[in-house]
């Protein structure tokens, strides 16, 4: 998803991620593809780079690191067209470790109204995020939670089936069926 977004908002920058008390937890990550990078660092359908999963620590930062625990902690979407314009965010890590000079991030909120974590996009430079993209972003952020709820459902019916076969009286054997 964070692909998507960058590719729909033209940023250079994006993020799905899980934030906590104290950790922010990256499970989607897009950025653009150093000159030098090697192509095993590159995804397959473009120029971009993932996060190296082998590496859990790029996947983590402090609960106060960038600015998504900001959306988190004001339940709303948080448009920065320019960061160096808002004494409050100019100073942080973000800015200095990545560049980024303009920020849209989007609550993601389970059907119980709790915000797990943002989906953000960003770019190194100054960016006027119109009213058409931040809706982009709420669609964008609604469709991701869809599909977490769908695999939740999915994973539950797993469950009540193992539970089935345990609990039957004889064995049951699962096959693929006849081919056709």
């Amino acid at each position: 998803m964070a692909k998507v977004a960058a590719t729909v908002t033209g940023a250079p920058l994006a993020m799905v991620n899980f934030i906590n008390d104290q950790t922010q937890m990256f499970r989607g990550m897009y950025v653009p593809r150093a000159p030098d990078a090697s192509p095993d660092e590159v995804t397959s359908a473009d120029a971009g780079i993932t996060f190296d999963l082998s590496n859990s620590v790029a996947r983590e930062a402090p609960g106060d690191y960038g600015f998504c625990p900001h959306v988190v902690a004001q339940g709303a979407q948080l448009a920065l067209d320019d960061v160096l314009d808002y004494p409050r965010f100019a100073g942080n890590p973000l800015v200095n470790d990545m560049g980024v000079r303009s920020y849209l991030g989007t609550p993601l909120r389970d059907n119980t109204g709790m915000i797990l974590g943002t989906l953000c996009v960003a770019d190194t430079s100054p960016r006027t995020w119109d009213p058409q993209t931040k809706e982009l972003m709420h669609d964008l952020a609604q469709t991701l939670v869809s599909e977490f709820r769908l695999r939740d459902s999915l994973l539950a019916q797993q469950q009540e089936l193992f539970a089935v076969f345990d609990g039957a009286p004889f064995p049951i054997m699962l096959t693929e069926g006849p081919a056709i």
